[in-house]
């Protein structure tokens, strides 16, 4: 876990991503200037059951046999790797990959996938979306396939098309029913779990204490599950939900704002996506203030 920052008159942001993405965010937050801690409230795990290791086992072992795979997210791509070392530098070339935003593009080429893979993704070669005002979701995927990627294949249509998409258990249905309806054959293949961890003892500590001195606070919320898990992390350990509202809340989409809404909070923004576009909007709140 991240080094707890000292007591400051402005908002302590509280990074919420899982936790390998929560300590890289509170790094490049620190580095420009912003006190930031790690309260992850996703939990990243393997697959615990037998036959959903075998299904991704299977669909990773037939992936000349897909038009296109979808990643919804860096760990899906972290766990389809570990579920398959040589997955990316021994990628098919007939089958072309889809990811939702800069955090994947990363990640591919971390990971070692080769440069002729052709990706395509709201912010890429391949998508007209500049990296400022792109927005890395489903719905604008969704926009980029079909403006960008179809008139490549060989048919034009979804209907000649197989793509599977790679997510976590239990993730949001939206883009492999707008492909299904569009006349693809869809995989929907689990590789990773998600749960809300527990408030540790030292966690729970250190937020009793800021909210005994009225620290100001800011959430930094990467997810509508997320920010649930926030207020249930939150009530399970004490920490008082009315001083945990009042704080300022930030937010990459406005799906997660209208969660983190009806949630009870009450001040709430929307930021770029990303540390870098967090960290932008935020130096232009200080501006806006001075």
């Amino acid at each position: 876990m991240s080094h707890l920052p000292a007591l400051t008159p402005l908002p302590i942001l509280v990074v919420t991503r899982p936790l390998a993405q929560a300590i890289h965010s509170v790094a490049r937050l620190q580095a420009a200037g912003y006190a930031a801690w790690a309260l992850p409230t996703l939990e990243i795990t393997g697959l615990a059951d037998e036959p959903a290791q075998q299904q991704l086992a299977q669909a990773l072992a037939a992936l000349p046999t897909y038009d296109l795979v979808i990643w919804v997210s860096p760990n899906a791509i972290l766990m389809s790797v570990t579920a398959a070392p040589t997955l990316l530098t021994t990628w098919p070339a007939t089958t072309t990959i889809a990811v939702l935003g800069p955090g994947s593009l990363q990640t591919l080429q971390t990971e070692g996938l080769a440069p002729t893979v052709s990706v395509f993704s709201p912010q890429g070669a391949t998508s007209n979306a500049p990296a400022e005002t792109a927005r890395y979701d489903s719905e604008t995927l969704w926009q980029v396939l079909n403006e960008h990627y179809l008139p490549r294949t060989v048919s034009g249509k979804w209907a000649a098309q197989r793509v599977l998409i790679l997510r976590g258990q239990g993730g949001r249905e939206w883009l492999a029913r707008q492909l299904q309806t569009a006349g693809a054959v869809v995989d929907v293949v689990a590789c990773y779990a998600r749960r809300c961890p527990p408030l540790t003892a030292p966690q729970q500590t250190t937020l009793r204490g800021w909210q005994a001195v009225q620290q100001p606070l800011a959430w930094v919320l990467s997810s509508s599950e997320g920010a649930s898990n926030l207020i249930s992390m939150l009530e399970m350990g004490g920490i008082s939900l009315s001083w945990a509202r009042r704080q300022p809340v930030w937010v990459p989409h406005p799906r997660i704002a209208e969660r983190a809404k009806t949630l009870g909070f009450l001040d709430i923004h929307l930021c770029g996506t990303g540390d870098s576009g967090l960290i932008d909007s935020l130096a232009q709140a200080r501006r806006d203030s001075a």
